[in-house]
This record gives structure tokens, C-alpha cells and sequence, in this order.
């Protein structure tokens, strides 16, 4: 073969390489962009069907509307499974969603594998807020799953508890509460009687009313203040990263969500703290910013920012 045509055919060659390597890379920014997209989607259809659950079930409960079969179907909760149904008719992209437990009271809402083991990653990640995985449907097709938790808080027991362990004055309509507090005034005077007996004996107990002990501890802290001014040792607040803290706080959502009643409230400043970190570095300040979080970090997976997408 000729020198000329050797040329030709290495230049062919490293042609067809660098073509192929473009390709390539075109491919896989396309998908890493469709990731990031449905991922998106799946992020603000969560958080609609999260402020949509929130809003109703707080009106429910303050509407003072008795909890049985007739006023159940009200509960975003309980009827999130014929909602999802209903969503499939009218979104024909393969996206669908589900409000899910492992231990349902209503048999519809039962976790399936993929949810359970979406379920066992969050108790064994309880600081991660969302999951976005890919996995095969029985049928062969092929999805991604996104999933967030839904922590119990204060409010869900009302529907949620233990009968047996509601506090006493619970009942099981307004008719029934009217009752007992008629009864307390006319016939019930011992049960009166002893229901005051114990709320004196906690307001004796109970630290909010322990003036003596808030006393005592001010006074503590007074002596501590002087001591410290005389050994020269006057603390120095720390407060770098202090404007992202406020900038965190101020942006939070708390119409939708109750930072106070989250499970580890901390994990979602310090996820936020490390979306910053990303695009602007900052340094360790000692409190939820440490450097253990900052490697943390910076050995993660760039953050892309929803449900079941195909």
C-alpha cells in the first residue's frame, strides 16, 4: 500500500474517532439534560401535590368536621390513590404519582418493591430528601422512580394515633366534647375535681411555670457573663456564613413546609448551604457548615435539580 494511501486511511480512521467521541459526548449530555428534566418535573409535581395535601388537611382539621366514613374522602391523604388514577387518564407521558406506606390503614395506598425499597433507603438515610432511581417495570419498560418522604408530625396524629393513648378531653365529634363539658359542669363534678388536681400538680412540675428555676438559672448565667469579663475571656461570635443562614431561612417555603416539625430540619439548611458551596465555596463556620460537610460536599455528584417518569 501506498504512503499516500496510508495517510488517507489514518486520517479516515482519526476522522471516524474524533466523530464517533462527539457523538458520544452529544449522547450523553442529551441524557444527562432528559435526567435533569424529568427529575425536575417529578420535583414540582411533588411539591404541588405536597402543598395541595398541607393546605386541605389543615383546613379539614380546623373546619371542626367530625373524622368517620362520610368526611374521610376529604383528606388529601386518603384520596391521593383516586386522584393518581384519575392523573394517568389525563397525563399520557408515562408520569405517574402515589402517596404510599409500608404499613397503609387504607389497603390502595400498600408500597409496592420499588416504593419499599425507596422506603428503606430514607430510614437508613434519614438526613436525604429526595431519591431518583432508574428501575424496570414488571412489564419490561423501563423508568426512573423519584421519591421523598413524609415524615410524621404533630398535625397527621390527630388522624394517625393511638386512640387508647389520646389525651382524655379527645373525642369523637363535637357533639361528644360538648357532652363531656356539660357534664364536668353539672354531673361530673369529681371527674372536674380530679382533672384539676392534675393540672395543678403539672403546672407545679412543669418548667414553663418553674419561676424559681428560671431564677436561678438567669442569675447563673448573670455570674457567668462576670466572670467571664473579669478573666478577660469575652466570647467572639462566629459569624461567618451568617447572610446564607438568613438567606436560607427567609427563602424557605413555610406555607408548605414546617421546618420546626421536620425530622432533621437541619438536614435541609445543610443542603442548601452545600447547593451554595457548589457554586460559590465557603468556609467552615463550626456550626452546620463543618469541614466534614464541606468534603462531603465536594465528593458528591453535582446536584441536578421529581412520582415515576418514563
Amino acid at each position: 500500500m501506498k504512503l499516500r494511501n496510508k495517510l488517507w486511511l489514518g486520517m479516515g480512521a482519526a476522522f471516524l474517532a474524533l466523530f464517533l467521541l462527539f457523538e458520544w459526548n452529544d449522547y450523553q449530555e442529551s441524557r444527562a439534560n432528559i435526567l435533569t428534566e424529568l427529575r425536575e418535573q417529578a420535583h414540582i409535581l411533588n411539591t404541588v401535590l405536597m402543598a395541595t395535601r398541607r393546605t386541605y388537611q389543615h383546613v379539614f382539621l380546623n373546619s371542626g368536621m367530625p373524622l368517620n366514613e362520610q368526611t374521610l374522602s376529604f383528606l388529601p391523604a386518603h384520596t391521593m390513590g383516586e386522584i393518581s388514577r384519575n392523573f394517568r387518564l389525563w397525563m399520557r407521558n408515562g408520569m405517574t404519582f402515589n402517596n404510599v406506606s409500608d404499613r397503609p390503614r387504607n389497603p390502595a395506598n400498600q408500597a409496592d418493591a420499588v416504593e419499599l425499597e425507596a422506603m428503606a433507603y430514607f430510614r437508613a438515610s434519614p438526613k436525604s430528601t429526595e431519591r431518583f432511581v432508574p428501575f424496570t417495570a414488571p412489564d419490561g419498560a423501563a423508568y426512573y422512580h423519584y421519591s421523598t418522604p413524609i415524615w410524621m408530625e404533630g398535625h397527621c396524629l390527630k388522624c394517625h394515633g393511638d386512640p387508647a393513648q389520646a389525651p382524655e378531653l379527645i373525642t369523637t365529634s363535637p357533639e361528644a366534647f360538648i357532652a363531656r363539658a356539660v357534664a364536668f359542669a353539672t354531673t361530673d363534678r369529681l371527674g372536674l375535681h380530679e382533672m384539676r388536681q392534675r393540672l395543678i400538680a403539672n403546672r407545679d412540675t412543669c418548667t414553663l411555670f418553674d419561676i424559681d428555676g428560671l431564677t436561678r438559672k438567669l442569675e447563673a448565667l448573670y455570674a457567668q457573663m462576670a466572670d467571664e469579663y473579669r478573666a478577660g475571656a469575652l466570647p467572639r461570635p462566629n459569624i461567618a456564613n451568617l447572610s446564607a443562614y438568613l438567606d436560607i431561612g427567609v427563602n424557605i417555603d413555610h406555607d408548605s413546609a414546617e421546618i420546626g416539625a421536620a425530622a432533621d430540619y437541619h438536614a435541609i439548611y445543610r443542603a442548601a448551604l452545600a447547593d451554595r458551596h457548589y457554586n460559590t465555596p465557603m468556609q467552615a463556620d463550626g456550626r452546620l457548615w463543618t469541614q466534614n460537610e464541606i468534603g462531603a460536599a465536594e465528593a458528591a455528584p453535582i446536584r441536578n435539580s421529581t412520582s415515576r417518569a418514563a
